[in-house]
């Protein structure tokens, strides 16, 4: 399967959104997709509800803990 990276620019333009659309696309259709947040901001912890792989990921998963989504995200920064 071919990479597929989103991105844009300014905040609430629909990336997280799209990425969730894509994650459950490929799920359905028995893929192993990997949602990879290099830099969030605006969180101080991965559980956070600002935080967009946990919205990812507990849309998709359901059961998810503090390891696997700090395996998801590469950088936090509490501001914006």
């Amino acid at each position: 399967m071919k990479n597929i990276f989103v991105t844009g620019t300014d905040t609430g333009v629909g990336k997280t959104i799209i990425s969730y659309v894509l994650m459950h696309y490929f799920m359905k259709k028995h893929k192993n997709p990997l949602y990879l947040k290099i830099f969030q901001t605006g969180c101080v912890d991965v559980f956070d509800k600002d935080c967009d792989a946990r919205f990812v990921y507990t849309n998709l998963v359901r059961s998810i803990d503090r390891n696997f989504l700090m395996d998801k995200i590469c950088y936090l920064f509490k501001n914006p």
